[in-house]
């Protein structure tokens, strides 16, 4: 299979690597598997790929040592290094799944000290729609640069169908934006240079106003550290509500050590990572820092800057993806089910779930729906006595991801990811049950809400979004 071009599956931007031109957007690596002829390969993360000439190598080409580049004088590719991109074919099923060299630098960035889980990143990536035109399909249009459509019931699934139209000068298209390195920012750079003090910052004033004891404020009886605390760990637009709400808070002075926070990876300016990362700044150079001044000026360098504001996007669209691949997923009773072609369900079970529509077994399909990689079968005989659903967040969506089962004698049974710190539980009533059924709703992407029903006919409340997807009946 030839490809004109493939997609970097964080930022959508285009890797051109059978292009002789030199340019940032030809260097990727990938996460791909190591063995090209069948379903158990194991994944890793390629060398640096870049210039693949199609003379000599049709696809996709990288080199299968990570320390490596496609530029070193001594590096020859092999068969080994050459892989179908996004999309297996019939021979080599295994995809490999590209990155911009800097997109994975911004990855990594964003997870800070941890490390990048491969497997589990390549089970993500292939779980998600693919096209053969080149993009993976998150279920967002990549920060305004790809179409989605179509605009129908909120039930239906919102495919990408291409890059948005170029329209004759304007500057701060997406498009435009797509082409600008998000690594090399000379504005940033000039901007930390901008903002050192040579007089040592001092602590701000906490002259704090006084506040009347008579007022409806919970927070007043907080030592003031206790308050600057909190204010510091809030995101700013919650500060904001959080000062009209409270007089407690109003009264606090915005310090250096507030506007520092703002450069947390979690925080709106959390893109900016040289202000705060060691390997660009000093802990001398970070202390004499005026934190206020550069929030102040990164502000409009978001403005002005094309690379910023890549980068801010791309920043953005890690977001989830950061959370999915930080917190542990993992549960022992998944069994591997991946299948090259995806297969119709056996009759003796009754499946709901997200778009997983079989494919004729006599071709490889020109593109993939949402893939089923694991499955598990649990039983369910004893009362219970709670039901705790896990949510996971993708693309501005919560989907169901598991279902913790507490029985009468505090002993559990669990089913898929669990994630203690986005549980919620079905609310049926007092005392053990034994569980009939689920109704779900249901959307392309997959379960959003649950209800469950007893054996005495009692039907628990919903639990997600269930208001726009369909309704199940109920199943056993």
């Amino acid at each position: 299979m030839e490809w004109s071009h493939s997609l970097c599956v964080v930022c959508g931007a285009k890797i051109p690597y059978h292009s002789p031109k030199v340019s940032w957007q030809r260097d990727f690596r990938a996460v791909r598997c190591d063995r090209n002829s069948g379903l158990e390969g194991r994944p890793f993360l390629t060398g640096v790929g870049g210039y693949v000439p199609r003379a000599i190598i049709p696809d996709c080409a990288a080199p299968s040592a990570v320390e490596r580049r496609w530029s070193d004088e001594d590096l020859e590719l092999s068969a080994e290094d050459v892989f179908p991109p996004l999309v297996g074919e019939r021979l080599r099923p295994q995809p490999g799944f590209l990155f911009h060299e800097v997109c994975w630098e911004l990855l990594m960035t964003r997870l800070a000290s941890r490390s990048v889980p491969i497997e589990r990143l390549y089970d993500i990536l292939l779980s998600c729609p693919a096209n053969r035109k080149g993009w993976l399909d998150w279920g967002h249009n990549y920060g305004g640069l790809m179409d989605r459509a179509p605009e129908g019931y909120p039930w239906e699934d919102v495919s990408i169908v291409g890059f948005i139209k170029r329209y004759l000068g304007d500057k701060n298209s997406p498009l435009s934006l797509a082409t600008a390195n998000p690594i090399i920012v000379p504005e940033l750079k000039q901007a930390l240079v901008d903002t050192q003090r040579t007089d040592v910052l001092t602590a701000q004033a906490s002259l704090i106003v006084p506040v009347f004891q008579n007022a409806a404020d919970c927070f007043q009886r907080l030592p003031q550290e206790v308050l600057e605390l909190i204010q510091v760990l809030l995101p700013s637009h919650s500060v904001a509500n959080a000062r009209l709400a409270s007089r407690s808070f109003a009264s606090l002075p915005f310090s250096q050590t507030f506007w520092a926070s703002r450069f947390d990876s979690y925080q709106e300016r959390g893109f900016c990572f040289e202000a705060t990362h060691p390997s660009y700044s000093s802990v001398a150079e970070q202390r004499n820092r005026d934190w206020r001044i550069l929030y102040e000026k990164t502000g409009l360098l978001l403005i002005s800057s094309l690379e910023l504001k890549n980068r801010k996007r791309i920043w953005d669209l890690l977001e989830d993806l950061a959370d999915l691949l930080e917190e542990p997923l993992s549960n022992d009773s998944l069994i591997r089910t991946l299948q090259a072609f995806p297969v119709k369900p056996s009759k003796a079970w009754r499946s709901v779930g997200g778009d997983f529509s079989a494919q004729p077994a006599d071709r490889f399909p020109c593109g993939v729906k949402c893939r089923e990689i694991y499955e598990q079968t649990v039983s369910i005989s004893a009362p219970i006595r709670a039901i705790k659903i896990s949510f996971r967040r993708l693309s501005g969506q919560q989907y169901v991801s598991g279902i913790r089962f507490i029985f009468e004698d505090h002993q559990e049974v669990i089913l898929g990811y669990i994630v203690m710190t986005n549980e919620r539980m079905l609310d049926i009533g007092a005392g053990c049950y034994r569980i009939t059924g689920f109704i779900t709703a249901v959307s392309p992407r997959g379960i959003m809400a649950l209800r469950a029903v007893t054996d005495k006919g009692e039907v628990s409340s919903w639990v997600g979004s269930w208001k726009e997807n369909p309704q199940t009946l109920r199943f056993a």
